[in-house]
């Protein structure tokens, strides 16, 4: 089922979507449908509750008594140059309640 939208947006917009949507072969309304479809997608969750299995060495951490792991820190670094969002699923498990819990107390 679909429905009738009318939009005011600027001339020029309007005819630069209209040529971008042909280049595209599809429709304005496609083009559009499919913009505003991928906007109102919810959001996938980045964070959930995991529990160490070595949650004192996790504290340590977080006390700064105990450096943060190489590998952990070379993950960062390398991701925050490429995205701020974080491959968590590449991290074991104490890992990822590491960067939780980092994230936390510092900030994303």
């Amino acid at each position: 089922m679909t429905t009738k939208v009318t939009l005011d947006i600027n001339e020029r917009l309007a005819e630069k979507a209209k040529k971008y949507a042909e280049e595209q072969g599809q429709s304005l309304s496609a083009l559009v449908e499919t913009l505003l479809s991928d906007v109102t997608k919810p959001k996938e969750k980045v964070l959930e509750k995991i529990t160490p299995k070595n949650p004192e060495l996790v504290k340590r951490i977080l006390d700064g008594t105990e450096p943060i792991p190489k590998d952990l820190e070379a993950f960062f670094s390398r991701k925050a140059k490429v995205n701020p969002e974080f491959e968590y699923s590449e991290l074991s498990e104490d890992k990822k309640t590491l960067t939780e819990e980092l994230m936390k107390k510092y900030g994303s």
